[in-house]
Formats: C-alpha cells, sequence, structure tokens
C-alpha cells in the first residue's frame, strides 16, 4: 500500500467563552486549527457549512441554539474515517472527565442530544477529555457524514451550570485510511494509529533539531 500522510488545514475549533458574574455564554469560532490525516490515495475534507462566526454563538443562556456542523466529505478513495473530538480546556480549571461529559450535554443531533448514528464511539481509543467516533463502514467518494449540527445549551440549566462549563475549545480531527488492504476496520485503524504516531514523532523531532 502507497502510504503517505497529507497534513491539510482545517479551521475547525469550538470556542466557548463564560463572561464571569453574567448568566449568558459566548460561543465563537477559534483561531485554533486542526488537522486532517489521510493515509494512502485519499482526499477528504473537514468543513462546517452553516457556522457564521459573526453572528452565530453570541449572548448564549439557556435555550439558546446555534448551527455547528462539523462535516467531513470523501473527495477521492475508499477508507475507514474517524473523528476525534478534543476537550481543551482554555481557563486555569482543568478539562476533568465530568466537564467533558457536561459539554457534550450542549451537543445535538437532528433535535436529539449526542451525535450521528453513522458513527460509534469508539471505547477503546477514547479518553476522559477525547472523544474518538468511528464511521460505520467505509467512507466512500461522494459520502459526507455531519458528527453533531447544532450546539444547544438545555432549557433546564442556570447560572451555575453555565459557569460549570468555563471557557473551553472543541478540536475536531478527521483521520482516514485506505481501506482496501485491511480485513476489518480495526485493523485499518491500528495501523492509522502507527501511521499518525510516526508522523507525530517526526515533526516532534524537527521541532527539537530546528527543522532538521
Amino acid at each position: 500500500m502507497k502510504k503517505n500522510i497529507i497534513f491539510t488545514v482545517v479551521a475547525i475549533a469550538l470556542v466557548a467563552v463564560l463572561a464571569i458574574g453574567a448568566t449568558a455564554a459566548y460561543m465563537t469560532d477559534g483561531e485554533e486549527v486542526t488537522n486532517t490525516f489521510t493515509v494512502g490515495d485519499l482526499d477528504i475534507t473537514l468543513y462546517e457549512p452553516e457556522w457564521d462566526d459573526t453572528t452565530d454563538g453570541k449572548d448564549m443562556e439557556p435555550g439558546y441554539v446555534t448551527e455547528k456542523d462539523p462535516t467531513v466529505k470523501a473527495i477521492d478513495g475508499k477508507s475507514y474515517m474517524r473523528l476525534t473530538v478534543e476537550f481543551v480546556s482554555t481557563d486555569a480549571d482543568e478539562m476533568t472527565a465530568d466537564r467533558a461529559a457536561k459539554i457534550m450535554d450542549t451537543i445535538n443531533y437532528n433535535g436529539a442530544v449526542g451525535v450521528n448514528s453513522a458513527f460509534t464511539l469508539d471505547n477503546t481509543r477514547s479518553t476522559a477529555t477525547k472523544y474518538v467516533y468511528n464511521y460505520n463502514g467505509e467512507f466512500v467518494e461522494g459520502d459526507e457524514a455531519v458528527l453533531f449540527d447544532t450546539v444547544k445549551i438545555p432549557t433546564e440549566w442556570n447560572q451555575n451550570d453555565l459557569a460549570a462549563l468555563g471557557t473551553y475549545k472543541l478540536v475536531i480531527r478527521a483521520e482516514a485510511i485506505q481501506s482496501y488492504s485491511f480485513d476489518t476496520a480495526e485493523d485499518a485503524y491500528a495501523a492509522l494509529d502507527a501511521e499518525i504516531d510516526a508522523a507525530t514523532a517526526q515533526e516532534n523531532y524537527k521541532t527539537v533539531n530546528g527543522g532538521v
């Protein structure tokens, strides 16, 4: 199998900012960038077609809903694909499992709390502050999948609930590997893990050694 890792910069971070002492939360599109990783002769893209950072996510309070729709599309090739959602604190408080779970309570797909059933949570690879969602089956040229489509502050929440969110961002990354060389999706994801680990180690080495 031809193995080449392509790093595509995709601006797709979610930053939620809570005004201390206020009753409204504020969400804006962040400056954070994430990476799309592909192994093999693949082309996928990750974007948010309905999010408008000039109008969405302003003055959020209980009951507020804003469209937020991380979408991955297969441009070329056939792969096993996954999306990772990493919860990152941008304040002095630690990003705990409870805090990450509370943030997930604001994530909705098709009118219900949770994500698209086209994805399955990978319990083995997920952690307390990073959720890994595997696409069910092969991701084929022309396919498009939305992980979730809205962020909503539950109507029953109060100021304490909003304060528990703190200041955070969701960093979303799409990863895919050609499927034809693998008997199972698990074999493919294990190979993808190894490729990403190797690429990350190489990038870290370059950083430490001045880009050499």
